[in-house]
């Protein structure tokens, strides 16, 4: 599941099944859509992070896969507060959705239809394949040039707190 720690050896290899299914002769479509907070917080060392945004746009360059960020100014949007997979199988499409620290396989039609819809709406929501490789390459660039030790969420957030507290 997303966002819990794992094993870095798990994940290095799950990466690597990943590239073998997207370099293959026939390889399946993929479209994401990610909001443009999970490419400003960082989850890991700032080189992790630019090297993590490297490999988005070297999927991108593939002509099966489509990658479109949301921008912040964007505003609220169903997709908000979990991750959502649509999956194509023979017997049918299956909606793996995961939000905090549950995640569940779907596969009732009339849901799956109402996840898709979601899914279409961030899609209209988000910025064009070109905008949303310029934020990218961005948040590369930060990455690149700041050091591990900038200031932290749990550094920020008491100075907004008291601020917001102020008359």
């Amino acid at each position: 599941m997303r966002g819990l720690p794992r094993d870095e050896e798990e994940e290095i290899r799950e990466k690597a099944i990943e590239r073998i299914r997207i370099e293959r002769a026939d390889p399946p479509f993929s479209r994401a859509v990610i909001d443009e907070a999970a490419l400003s917080r960082p989850v890991s060392s700032n080189h992790v992070m630019h090297e993590q945004l490297r490999a988005l746009l070297t999927f991108q360059q593939y002509p099966h896969v489509r990658i479109q960020i949301i921008a912040t100014d964007a505003r609220e949007h169903g997709m908000m507060g979990g991750s959502l997979d649509l999956l194509d199988l023979p017997g049918g499409t299956v909606a793996l959705v995961e939000s905090f620290r549950t995640g569940q396989a779907v596969e009732s039609s009339r849901a799956v239809v109402e996840y898709e819809e979601l899914f279409e709406a961030a899609q209209r929501a988000a910025l064009p394949e070109e905008a949303s490789t310029a934020i990218i390459r961005r948040y590369m660039e930060r990455y690149e040039n700041e050091d591990d030790h900038s200031s932290s969420v749990a550094e920020v957030l008491p100075q907004r707190v008291e601020q917001r507290s102020l008359p």
